[in-house]
């Protein structure tokens, strides 16, 4: 008998997740180890929270991934306290 793998098991085999992405993955109810973050850092001086993102991300991920954000802003506030805006990308969103 073969084993087949399913579509997660391949997507995401040895994927390594650091602790900030795997974070904000729980504070926006996101998928852990989905792909959609590459880094995330909190620049305590600047209040401002940056997400990397892979280049080939599809569009209706990175439009979740703004929907959560919207979703979930008490919590980013909770989270990273004093946060003013988050960038990702070319975009800021103040909150």
């Amino acid at each position: 008998m073969n084993w087949v793998k399913t579509y997660e098991a391949f997507v995401y085999e040895n994927k390594v997740v650091s602790k900030e992405v795997e974070f904000l993955e729980g504070i926006l109810k996101i998928t852990k180890g989905s792909g959609v973050f590459q880094e995330v850092t909190y620049d305590k001086n600047k209040r401002e929270l940056i997400i990397e993102q892979p280049r080939d991300l599809n569009p209706m991920d990175a439009g979740a991934v703004l929907s959560a954000i919207n979703k979930e802003k008490n919590a980013v506030k909770k989270a990273y306290s004093g946060i003013k805006t988050i960038t990702i990308g070319d975009m800021h969103i103040t909150i």
